[in-house]
Formats: structure tokens, sequence, C-alpha cells
């Protein structure tokens, strides 16, 4: 199942990122956070429902494996995409050239701001 699951992750990543370079669009960290939240909340909300009231409240048990799965699903998913994976995307990056480059300008700033104040 894992081998299956990893395939299809690459297949979603290969045609998204695919659509994006056709249609010109720019993938950013910034974009790729808002669109998760957006996102999860977009679909959670009627999961949510589907979940709370139609398995708890009016006792619909057929619903309640399904929903349970996707509403957890989404949960987890959000969470990872933005407590997990941007913040090691983050430390990934912190020793390319570019990037200390900016943080040495920005604490030079800071200081002289300190300094100054």
């Amino acid at each position: 199942m894992s081998a299956a699951a990893i395939i299809g992750l690459l297949d979603v990543l290969v045609i998204t990122v695919g659509v994006y370079a056709l249609a010109g669009f720019e993938i950013s960290p910034a974009a790729t956070l808002i669109r998760s939240i957006n996102t999860s909340v977009v679909a959670a909300l009627p999961v949510g429902a589907i979940l709370f009231i139609g398995a708890f409240w009016l006792g619909a048990e057929t619903l309640t494996d399904i929903s349970l799965s996707i509403f957890v699903g989404i949960l987890v998913a959000t969470y990872s995409t933005l407590f997990v994976a941007a913040p090691l995307y983050s430390l990934f990056r912190e020793n390319e050239p570019q990037i200390k480059e900016r943080d040495a300008r920005i604490r030079a700033a800071r200081s002289k701001a300190a300094v100054d104040a």
C-alpha cells in the first residue's frame, strides 16, 4: 500500500507542477501555505457537518467511518503542512548562500536600529 501511495503522490506532484508550468504560474511557499489553509477550511466544514450532524446527531452510522477518516485526514494534513513541512523546508534552506546573505543583512539592520534607538 505504501508504494502505491508514494506513486500516487508523485503522480499528483508531477501533474500539478506541469499545470503550473503550462499556465506560467510561480510556485512559492506563501501561495502553498495559503492554498493549504483555504483548501483545508473549505473541505473540513462540509465533512465536519456530515460527521457531526449526519453520523452523531441523526445516527447514520454508515457515514461515520468515511466522514471520520476524511475529517481526521484533513486536520492531520493541514497540521503537517503548516507545522512540519513548512518549518522543515525553512530549516533545509538555512545553509544556502542566498539565505545566509539575507539573514546577515537582516541582523545588521536590526543591530543598527537597536543602536540608533
